[in-house]
């Protein structure tokens, strides 16, 4: 390959690190919302004395939540240290 060809590629792939960035941060942001909501559920249920049964419901899905949102983060940090954004 010749340097130019090179040059090519690492501007394809920048483009393509940067366009997965984007990407995660979309999907970050509809889990956060998803979450806020998931955590108010989770305080009226409290408040209002629902069944054990919803709350667990509640919780398991909290707890998803954060996972993904975990597993997003971990992503995101991975493309940072591959493909540093530039200034």
């Amino acid at each position: 390959m010749s340097v130019w060809d090179l040059e090519v590629a690492k501007a394809a792939d920048m483009m393509q690190a940067g366009y997965f960035r984007e990407f995660l941060l979309g999907e970050r942001s509809v889990l956060a919302f998803d979450l806020a909501h998931h955590v108010k559920h989770l305080t009226r249920c409290m408040n209002t004395g629902k069944t054990g049964a919803e709350m667990a419901n509640v919780r398991r899905v909290i707890r998803k939540v954060e996972t993904d949102i975990r597993a997003i983060d971990r992503m995101s940090a991975a493309l940072d240290r591959r493909f540093p954004a530039s200034d």
